[in-house]
């Protein structure tokens, strides 16, 4: 059965494309997911007008990226915590308090696109990768310094 993809799927292809797939994946699917429609005779105008769109959407993802990334190039932010003589946070650094402190330099991203192995749980300087697009990646400087009351 020959149907026109709606969306990208992983393992058939990318949105806009006539692909033959078995009767059964479609119908039980494909279909139901919206996934796909069945190519008719008008399939191959739905196709293009998908590949247009495809293409302006990821125009405007590109320029956004772009973006993104030109504002956190550079991006330096100090966090204080409080910590204990030997520079052992009491508690720790996570995604959410890198959001806030690149939020009070003017940028603004999502908790998802900070990619730490594990939470910050000293003093110091830590290079923080922050996901722009798909597989590309900026680096940020974070320096945490110790917050000691009187």
């Amino acid at each position: 059965m020959k149907v026109v993809l709606t969306r990208n799927v992983k393992s058939l292809g990318a949105a806009g494309e006539i692909v033959n797939v078995s009767d059964g994946y479609g119908r039980n699917y494909l279909f139901p997911k919206k996934l796909a429609v069945p190519a008719g005779a008008s399939a191959e105008k739905l196709a293009e007008q998908m590949k247009k769109l495809q293409k302006v959407h990821e125009a405007g993802m590109q320029a956004k990226a772009r973006d993104l990334a030109s504002k956190l190039r550079g991006v330096s932010c100090t966090l204080k915590a409080p910590a204990d003589e030997g520079g052992k946070l009491y508690g720790s650094i996570s995604e959410k308090d890198i959001v806030a402190a690149l939020a009070g330099a003017g940028v603004q991203v999502d908790r998802r696109q900070i990619h730490l192995d594990s939470h910050i749980k000293a003093v110091g300087e830590y290079s923080i990768p922050v996901q722009v697009v798909d597989e590309q990646f900026e680096n940020i400087t974070l320096q945490v310094v110790a917050d000691r009351p009187c």
